[in-house]
């Protein structure tokens, strides 16, 4: 099983309510959510950590459009091994996990994005996937939301910010449930400043390094993912 780290992306839907959890409103990365067997509805002793990645991939830099043809590469890979047939030709009743972004009704997407929910599942008893901000320092549940002595509030992983993920592309058969997914391991936060995407208030704008290699990118893509 082949592990990719993917081009930057816009996070989106780290947070609701978990429906096989009392309906707790829950941080699907931090928290994740309890996973029921569907045949005997009864807890697998799984949890699941989710996320969707929105990309504009007519905005991706030289790297970011290697990872992007890389991961493309690797999906056709699963694809044909699994169906017999190219990743872009598969039936609709093939799930793709990779979408077209352009007429989906949710901040952030539009005409030109592609976006995916990507998910990793472990026992209860294991660690959710490690979280890490551009210099390495880890994220979590208890240091995201960061005061400053102004008593400013500012969160580190928030719906809008930028981050890349290391994932790796496979293919599944479940009864009638079949299609490519992207499982993913790991998460860095490369930028907290940049809008949000679920109606609040946008991350304080000194955090970062504006020098980094990603910085172009998100400039460019930061207003057009404002919500109206």
């Amino acid at each position: 099983m082949k592990k990719l780290v993917t081009p930057p992306f816009r996070v989106a839907f780290i947070e609701g309510k978990d429906v096989n959890d009392s309906d707790k409103w829950k941080h699907f990365l931090f928290d994740g959510l309890v996973q029921i067997d569907q045949k005997t509805k009864v807890p697998t002793g799984k949890l699941k950590y989710t996320l969707c990645a929105i990309w504009n991939p007519s905005k991706f830099t030289a790297r970011g459009k290697a990872q992007w043809d890389e991961l493309l590469a690797e999906m056709n890979e699963c694809s044909v091994e699994a169906f017999k047939r190219k990743w872009s030709e598969l039936p609709d009743n093939i799930k793709k996990g990779i979408k077209d972004g352009t007429n989906a009704p949710y901040a952030g997407m539009g005409p030109g994005t592609k976006f995916v929910n990507l998910s990793s599942t472990k026992p209860d008893s294991q660690a959710a996937p490690e979280i890490i901000d551009i210099n390495g320092n880890p994220i979590t549940k208890q240091n995201n939301t960061v005061i400053e002595e102004d008593g400013t509030k500012w969160e580190r992983l928030y719906p809008g910010c930028w981050a890349r993920a290391t994932v790796n592309p496979y293919a599944f058969k479940m009864d009638m449930n079949k299609g490519i997914a992207l499982g993913f391991r790991n998460i860095q936060v490369l930028d907290s400043k940049a809008p949000r995407l679920d109606g609040g208030a946008s991350a304080k704008d000194d955090f970062g390094d504006e020098d980094n290699e990603f910085s172009s990118l998100m400039s460019d893509q930061n207003e057009e993912a404002v919500e109206e």
